[in-house]
């Protein structure tokens, strides 16, 4: 507000600061208001006129008590009658909307022209229609006293005037003063009324608004109109729009064609996101014959070198899926890789961090490479999850490598699953516990890996007393033996030989024994030879006998 006042020796002047400190800085408390109008009452009975200003506006705002136009006309006279310029503007105003007083808009004028005179901002910008610049000054404390009522009825007339020239001034007042405009009819009335007057963030933000809007097809709709009238401008972003309205039918028929030319269009002049778009058309063949498919690359290329990032990453994994181009091209497929993972792009993190590690395209990093699948895995990347957990076991930081192990065999990794079995199995960074290890090696073996077909077995052969548990290890151990496990086949034959959870029967033993030992088990021929002996020396006993 304007009024700024010093210590005076005047009383009337304390009482008047005392009562604008309270009243100024205090927005809702009634008990603080009050004890601010006690002031200003004080300072007007020793005829302060700045106080009697003050109490015309408590009674027109209606704050504390009930609007009264006749006292407020009461002390904005007395003001006015005084010299205060703020007191004659509003007093001005009040006759020149008759409000308490009719027939005195032409005095009202010639008091709104005395308050210019005398420098005040508020009636000058009265005199020159510039009600949005009026609004301001009531709604800051400018020149005048604030009253946001006030600064929302010249709001009203700025809107209804509203010309190219001064919209967006109203639209940065109604963001600026979010506070006291809580109305959001009224912020979609100017947004409209921007967007017929030419104003290309309004028509923007006006079919993104409806071609984002979920209420109805009819409002959907819209959107392409809002779309053209700013593409008509030149605008790229509203003629992606435009596209879009044609790619989906919204608000117009559905024409694909179309929508490649302006894709094309929009490709050729440098946007990135519209190169994405063509190429991914091209590659599914969306108004296009199939011919035209393998130019999809080249696109997704353009779009890349201009860094989008999905176009990276697509471009780099069709380079890739590509024999001529992954030999030529390695180099400029580490690249997208790693531009579009430094944008953020999680699996293209985890193919960064391969061509790291095996340096591929690239000066071979492992340091960084664990950096960028960390990044990964903490984004639940679950393959980055499990070479997370493999760097830290490789290091003995167990308890980080059982964090990710877990994490990335909760999520379903068949490896993880068993690596996470064995740190349990065998005491890595944690408490020996085979009972939650067997669950873990249960779930890979679920997905038939193998170790962990033949570990389950192991434990239910071994860690349990129970021969009906015992039993269910042969079935382990075969699921093993039939992949080639020589364990298995070599534990097969322990099982028969010992009558581990199956009754005993040598010759069975021998078997599985013998097909061990064919399958590279070196203690399996051991175990043949000692049975081979025994069956000997079983055999002379007999013999004597």
């Amino acid at each position: 507000m304007s009024l700024n006042f010093v210590d005076s020796t005047d009383l009337s002047y304390r009482y008047l600061n005392q009562g604008l400190e309270l009243y100024r800085f205090t927005n809702s408390a009634d008990s603080e208001k009050l004890l601010a109008f006690g002031y200003f009452t004080q300072a007007a009975e020793l005829g302060n006129h700045w106080a009697e200003y003050v109490l015309g506006v408590f009674y027109l705002t209606g704050d504390i008590f009930p609007v009264n136009h006749d006292l407020v006309l009461k002390f904005f006279k007395r003001a006015s009658d005084s010299g205060v310029h703020e007191a004659m503007f509003e007093l001005g105003l009040m006759y020149y909307l008759n409000k308490g007083a009719e027939g005195r808009e032409v005095e009202g004028i010639r008091l709104i022209q005395n308050s210019a005179n005398l420098e005040n901002d508020a009636a000058e910008y009265w005199l020159e229609d510039n009600f949005i610049e009026l609004a301001r000054c009531f709604s800051d404390g400018w020149c005048v006293i604030k009253n946001y009522k006030m600064a929302l009825f010249w709001l009203d007339m700025a809107i209804e005037f509203a010309t190219l020239d001064n919209i967006k001034t109203i639209q940065t007042f109604i963001e600026v003063n979010e506070d006291i405009i809580d109305d959001d009819k009224l912020k979609l009335k100017v947004l409209y009324l921007a967007g017929e007057l030419g104003v290309l963030e309004a028509q923007l933000k006006i079919a993104e608004y409806l071609y984002l809007s979920s209420s109805s097809e009819m409002i959907q709709s819209k959107a392409f109109y809002w779309f053209k009238k700013a593409a008509q401008q030149g605008s790229d972003e509203a003629l992606m729009g435009v596209a879009q309205c044609y790619e989906f039918g919204v608000g117009i028929r559905q024409d694909q064609l179309e929508t490649n030319r302006i894709y094309k269009i929009l490709a050729h002049k440098g946007n990135a996101e519209a190169a994405f778009k063509f190429a991914d058309r091209l590659s599914e063949g969306v108004g296009f014959s199939n011919d035209e498919e393998e130019k999809a690359l080249v696109w997704y290329k353009i779009a890349a070198k201009s860094g989008h990032t999905e176009a990276q990453f697509t471009a780099a994994e069709l380079m890739e899926d590509d024999p001529w181009e992954s030999i030529f091209e390695d180099e400029t497929i580490t690249t997208f890789y790693g531009a579009a993972a430094k944008n953020g792009h999680i699996e293209a993190k985890f193919k960064y961090a391969i061509a790291l590690e095996n340096g591929t395209g690239i000066d071979a990093n492992c340091k960084l490479a664990r950096q960028f699948y960390l990044d990964a895995a903490e984004k639940d990347h679950t393959e980055s999850m499990y070479r997370t957990a493999q760097y830290y076991f490789s290091d003995e930081q167990y308890d980080d490598a059982l964090y990710w192990y877990e994490k990335s065999a909760n999520m379903g990794h068949q490896l993880a699953q068993f690596k996470y079995a064995e740190c349990l199995y065998y005491g890595h960074g944690v408490e020996k516990n085979t009972e939650q290890a067997e669950q873990y090696y249960f779930k890979a073996a679920e997905t038939n890996h193998v170790e962990s077909l033949y570990s389950l077995g192991f434990c239910y052969a071994y860690h349990n007393d129970d021969f009906r548990v015992q039993k269910n290890s042969l079935d382990w151990f075969k699921k093993a033996a039939l992949y080639g496990h020589a364990g298995a086949m070599r534990e097969l034959g322990n099982c028969f030989l010992n009558g581990t959870g199956v009754v005993k029967k040598t010759s069975t033993a021998r078997r599985w024994y013998q097909d061990a030992k064919s399958a590279g088990c070196k203690t399996s021929t051991e175990t043949l030879n000692k049975l081979d002996d025994w069956v000997w020396c079983r055999y002379e006993e007999l013999t004597d006998d």
